[in-house]
């Protein structure tokens, strides 16, 4: 996947494609927009789109997370796409997600 490297008051720091930068010095990865939920809140708007966007967003994490080694992730926003409601099947899977996660470097 593509990178680029900059740096930053005398920080290295890693452009990645998958909207995500890494921070050797610091083993942290920093991702933006990963909207949890947004085709759920689609759907339920009446906007047909397909479904498996939960899992497109984990596996660009997971591969992520595989490249870099982080320590620690941090989402600098957009982590949700819009309010769960109790039939959310995707609130489940990123919990599920997040406590295979314990396991991470």
């Amino acid at each position: 996947m593509m990178t680029r490297d900059i740096e930053v008051a005398g920080e290295r720091l890693t452009l990645h494609a998958q909207r995500a930068i890494h921070w050797p010095s610091r083993r942290t990865l920093l991702v933006s927009d990963v909207h949890f939920g947004k085709g759920a809140v689609f759907r339920r708007a009446g906007i047909a789109v397909p479904s498996g966007d939960t899992e497109d967003d984990l596996a660009r994490l997971d591969a992520l997370i595989a490249e870099f080694e982080p320590a620690r992730l941090v989402v600098l926003g957009d982590l949700v796409h819009g309010a769960a409601t109790e039939r959310s099947a995707w609130v489940e899977r990123v919990r599920m997600w997040r406590r295979a996660g314990d396991s991470w470097p």
